[in-house]
């Protein structure tokens, strides 16, 4: 991936919070590969979005619920993790975290922004695998969650996760609408 413009809000934000050197535990990498696992359930039915997952964990470290983006991009792999919490798992992710394969968006498509819903879960710390380079979003999803002052982590298992979005990314940086999924026998074990 290139690196951010210098003109990103991701970098305006990093003037408050530098995401890259938040600190990143342990267990992060093992809840961001099963948010990696959990996007790989959407390739190839995720239609024009990216197949993103999202894992959820309480404040006391334990697995809440995961999601992946839908059939045709709804809903979205935070939106689908965050239904399938009932009310005890909403109470226990109150100052929990959520691992996200990409970063949530924030403007209104077939949803409501991501951002939105997170903040509203309560949730105190968001990881990210990789920044989001749709125009509509790149930093901004990010920017919104530090003025509310969760602690954002960005580029935890990049590597992994770009792997699973990397066609969706080289067409979004040449400017197209749509991307082309190319499914090899690897990515469907």
């Amino acid at each position: 991936m290139k690196p951010l413009s210098k003109k990103s809000l991701v970098s305006k934000a990093a003037k408050t919070q530098d995401f890259r050197s938040n600190p990143v535990f342990p267990e992060d990498t093992r809840w961001m590969r099963a948010a990696i696992m959990a996007a790989k359930r959407g390739i190839g039915r995720s239609g024009v979005n990216p197949p993103v997952g999202c894992v959820l964990i309480g404040a006391g470290g334990q697995l809440l619920a995961s999601g992946h983006t839908g059939a045709g991009g709804v809903p979205h792999a935070e939106s689908a993790a965050l239904a399938n919490l009932d009310d005890a798992g909403r109470v226990a992710l109150q100052g929990g975290t959520a691992y996200v394969t990409l970063e949530p968006c924030v403007h209104h498509g077939k949803t409501p922004p991501c951002t939105g819903a997170l903040i509203a879960a309560g949730i105190a710390r968001l990881v990210v695998a990789l920044q989001d380079p749709d125009p509509r979003v790149n930093g901004n999803g990010l920017a919104q969650i530090v003025k509310k002052g969760i602690i954002v982590c960005l580029g935890v298992e990049a590597a992994l996760s770009n792997e699973s979005l990397k066609y969706l990314i080289i067409k979004s940086r040449k400017g197209l609408n749509e991307f082309l999924l190319i499914v090899r026998p690897a990515a469907l074990a």
